[in-house]
């Protein structure tokens, strides 16, 4: 059969905000007579030598990983391929890169604190300090 294209994530993309993500894999379906199944890999390098996630046998043209399976914070490659019902895989699809996350859970409590403290800092220094200067 022919490779699928891949759709989402698109290579380069930012899935999530914060902390572990569930994203959604998509990609466009090859058809056979015979039928069709689709095995997804989900790796941290891209040369796939250290697969976090190896599905077969799928049978519909998107997957979402479940929370068992959430991708923390970081850089991870996926790739695809078709194999029709005599077992003929495509081969696989050109990896695609994606970034899970804009920060790590600990960066965002650690910004949050951040901008707590400065707000402080703000309301002391003109709030009170400023009105003892004027007493």
């Amino acid at each position: 059969p022919p490779k699928p294209a891949l759709s989402s994530p698109s290579d380069g993309s930012r899935v999530g905000f914060v902390g572990s993500v569930t994203p959604t894999f998509e990609w466009s379906a090859v058809t056979d007579d015979s039928g069709v199944s689709y095995s997804l890999q989900i790796a941290t390098s891209a040369n796939f030598t250290s697969v976090l996630v190896s599905l077969t046998d799928l049978t519909q043209t998107s997957y979402t990983l479940p929370d068992t399976q959430a991708l923390s914070h970081g850089s991870y490659y996926w790739r695809l391929k078709a194999i029709d019902g005599a077992q003929n895989g495509s081969g696989w699809t050109t990896a695609y890169s994606f970034q899970s996350g804009l920060l790590p859970l600990w960066g965002f409590i650690a910004a949050i604190v951040l901008i707590v403290v400065l707000i402080g800092f703000l309301v002391y220094f003109f709030a009170i300090r400023g009105r003892r200067f004027y007493d």
